[in-house]
């Protein structure tokens, strides 16, 4: 039988992210690698689980490039030698890296410029990417997947489901014969997962969380046991929790409906309000994504693009 272990690797918010180790009698297979700072945790579980009983892993597979999943990445290739998969068009972020990173970050300054947004709202929106592009390096891929792919390691055998929303990599591995998945951020029993700001080639923003809605609904349709998120408990009965969190999205993006219609094109800081509230400075790029997505529901994206 295939084993399913999550990892408890700390985050530097105080959270908790949880790569998945999955195992057969010959085989294993990381899931992801969790923070730079946690990587010594992530290690001791490694051989915890798995070092000390004299096996190797075999590979590693990246559900998406979030740096609470690949923070740990590079740190671990500088111990050994194991081949990294992903999805087939995360490939030069990967290996371009920190270059592809920073190609977003203009990117967003570029948005946060045509949404209006100004001052200290400004400035963290477009914060954390020169740190971060100064913490890692570009990292080698083997080998990559696409949806509909099986990938088979001895008696690991894991369908491949490519869902864009929460990131355009991402991907969720599932397990057909134990009715599980791997979901990385997809989907999370008590909240919602965040809907990405990503852009095209031309620097575009694209809508995500009708991606991310669809794809709740294709998760939802594969009547799945159990679901492994990368944070918070492991979920039960995914196809209910899919379709609720798919629903509450709809409530949220309802919200701001009355302030929309007849083509109204309110500011952004207005539309945060009327959403969430008065939003502590902290979180305005979380729920920046969130709004965003919300107003691409309703078919008014295309003024905030």
């Amino acid at each position: 039988m295939i084993q399913y272990r999550r990892l408890p690797v700390p985050m530097g918010s105080g959270g908790t992210v949880y790569p998945t180790l999955v195992k057969s009698a010959d085989h294993a297979v990381l899931i992801d690698t969790g923070t730079r700072g946690g990587f010594e945790n992530l290690w001791q579980q490694l051989e915890e689980h798995l070092f000390l009983e004299a096996r190797p892993l075999d590979a590693i597979l990246m559900t998406h490039a979030h740096q609470d999943h690949y923070g740990g990445l590079q740190q671990l290739l500088e111990r050994m030698t194991v081949p990294v998969i992903c999805w087939q068009g995360a490939v030069e972020y990967y290996s371009a890296y920190p270059d592809a990173l920073l190609r977003r970050a203009a990117n967003v300054e570029e948005l946060a410029s045509r949404l209006g947004l100004s001052g200290p709202i400004y400035d963290q929106v477009i914060s954390g990417y020169d740190r971060l592009a100064a913490q890692h390096g570009p990292v080698p891929i083997q080998s990559t997947l696409e949806d509909g792919d099986v990938f088979q390691l001895g008696d690991i055998q894991l369908s491949v489901h490519h869902h864009p929303g929460h990131h355009p990599h991402a991907l969720i591995f599932v397990d057909v014969a134990q009715s599980l998945a791997v979901t990385g951020d997809n989907i999370f029993l008590k909240f919602r997962s965040p809907p990405g700001v990503e852009f095209d080639g031309s620097g575009r923003r694209v809508p995500c969380l009708p991606a991310l809605s669809e794809n709740l609904m294709r998760l939802a349709q594969l009547n799945l046991d159990r679901a492994l998120p990368s944070h918070g408990p492991e979920i039960e009965d995914v196809a209910q929790v899919a379709e609720g969190s798919r629903n509450a999205y709809l409530r949220g993006a309802e919200r701001l409906r009355p302030l929309i219609e007849h083509g109204q094109r309110p500011p952004i800081p207005e539309l945060m309000r009327a959403a969430f509230g008065e939003v502590p400075l902290p979180y305005w790029g979380l729920r920046l994504g969130f709004l965003l997505g919300y107003l691409d529901l309703l078919g008014a994206g295309e003024a905030y693009r």
